[in-house]
């Protein structure tokens, strides 16, 4: 014991002698360090579950702390099952403290979700209490469906369809159209015809076919999901009445009307007021529309031959609306009495045939024979023929004969060699292609007052269709070695003049 407090006394001594030492004032500083305030985890709340839909809902959460950190990231987490963590999925909205709000969708109908809300600092995530909801139940109900108008009607055949504005709730497994000659069609009426054309939401068409001539059908689309069958509005339609096609060839220019060509090109010689047609197809006048022209003239593109007067014998015509000259003028005037109503080539005496034999076609009847018929661009072609280029229209019920081939279509370049370049026919051939019902426009050139041009290179074709644009003006079918479609020209221009008969 007596040594312990020999040591006590001994450390007063040494604390006292070190308090007076002159190494130690009470003006010297002493610095030291203090442990840092250490950062936490931040601190998220959940909120309620809000909106719930079928398949969505607005959830949030509110960080109350960002525990000394910045939050750098924040939302929720979600997932059919307890607990859900940042690996399940999850919906970001930004950053910092503060409440936020979330948008879940594309969730699955009458489903279960566990939510919470998250929060990221550089301690790590933390975590709002979990909550759950529950989706509603999705609601079916019948599909909604329009029906479209019928269109493309013919004597068998039209085209119909509709639209599935919405599947009403659940996917549309069929639709389709349902006809009958009665009202009111129904798929359960087995005397109804189905026509079933897809499934799901979105428009459709539908090709009816094997129908009756000139009879009335009801047709109404329809649309079939898991609670029933849905209707749009009932439509009806008639069909043509059948009109028996010609077993001769024959070329189409309407749905109802079927035609022949005239043999040649139409041709007056004034001297005699005689009207006739070219003997051959590939005949042509030319440059001997007016005098002082010459046939030789016409192997180049742009040539064109002055002439003072029209000759005697002449196939370049302006459009007619004169039973006095049917056109046959050098006149360049636009009001040279050509405008007003058309008067046809074809109330003429025409050779043998009485007047009002032939016609000449409308705008609509060249593009219905050019672009609209069935297999039109199968059934037209440029060409050269016994040394003359041109174009050819082939019938509808075309039979190539044997020992010739045909080629449809336009070559790529134009100009007046390309017609040869693309197929040629000598007179023997071109003789088997005519017996089988193909005509020859040749491609003629144009007059422009007592002036021709364009021969061998362009062929201008008349339409009894005065221009809707101007009194002075007409529609005319052109061409040239790669192109073929209907223009409009001044009516005093000379053209070329191709009638047809009815049949």
């Amino acid at each position: 014991m007596k040594n312990r407090y020999i040591q006590i006394f001994s450390f007063l001594i040494a604390l006292l002698l070190f308090a007076t030492s002159p190494a130690c004032e009470l003006d010297d500083k002493v610095e030291f360090l203090t442990d840092a305030k250490p950062n936490k985890m931040a601190t998220v709340t959940t909120a309620a579950i809000t909106q719930i839909t079928e398949t969505s809902a607005v959830v949030g959460g509110n960080v109350t702390s960002d525990g000394g950190a910045s939050v750098t990231e924040r939302g929720v987490v979600y997932a059919t099952i307890q607990n859900p963590t940042t690996n399940d999925t999850k919906v970001t909205s930004g950053i910092g403290s503060g409440s936020f709000t979330c948008n879940l969708t594309d969730l699955q109908p009458n489903t279960t979700y566990y939510v919470r809300a998250y929060a990221i600092n550089e301690k790590g995530t933390a975590y709002g209490e979990e909550v759950s909801f529950t989706t509603n139940i999705k609601q079916i109900v019948l599909p909604s469906v329009t029906t479209a108008a019928v269109t493309q009607i013919t004597e068998t055949s039209a085209v119909a369809g509709g639209n599935v504005t919405s599947d009403g709730g659940a996917s549309s497994t069929e639709r389709g159209v349902v006809y009958s000659t009665n009202p009111n069609p129904v798929i359960t009426n087995l005397s109804n015809t189905i026509l079933p054309c897809g499934s799901g939401a979105g428009s459709f068409t539908c090709n009816l076919t094997g129908l009756q001539p000139n009879t009335t059908y009801y047709i109404r689309a329809y649309a079939k999901n898991d609670v029933g069958t849905a209707y749009g509005e009932e439509m009806s339609f008639t069909t043509q009445t059948q009109i028996e096609k010609p077993t001769s060839p024959y070329f189409s220019v309407s749905q109802t009307k079927y035609i022949t060509f005239s043999p040649g090109n139409l041709q007056y010689t004034q001297s005699t007021n005689i009207w006739s047609f070219a003997e051959n197809q590939w005949d042509m006048i030319g440059t001997d529309n007016v005098t002082g022209g010459s046939v030789s003239s016409d192997s180049k593109y742009g040539d064109s031959k002055d002439g003072t007067a029209l000759a005697d014998k002449v196939d370049l015509f302006g459009w007619s609306t004169s039973a006095t000259n049917f056109g046959v003028s050098t006149s360049t005037d636009w009001e040279n009495g050509y405008s007003g109503s058309f008067v046809d080539w074809g109330t003429n005496q025409i050779g043998a045939d009485a007047p009002n034999t032939w016609r000449t076609l409308t705008c609509d009847e060249w593009i219905y024979l050019r672009y609209t018929r069935a297999n039109a661009n199968d059934l037209c072609g440029v060409a050269q023929v016994n040394g003359v280029n041109g174009l050819i229209f082939l019938p509808d019920n075309w039979v190539c004969p044997a020992g010739v081939t045909f080629k449809s279509g336009f070559h790529s370049s134009d100009g007046v060699d390309y017609y040869a370049a693309y197929q040629t026919f000598t007179a023997d051939q071109w003789s088997m292609l005519e017996a089988a019902g193909a005509v020859f426009l040749p491609a003629a050139g144009v007059r422009i007052g007592s002036d021709v041009l364009n021969v061998q290179y362009y062929g201008y074709y008349w339409s009894a269709t005065e221009d809707n644009s101007n009194s002075y003006i007409a529609d005319c079918l052109d061409f040239y070695s790669c192109y073929t479609g209907m223009n409009s020209s001044p009516s005093y221009g000379g053209q070329s003049v191709r009638l047809v008969k009815d049949l």
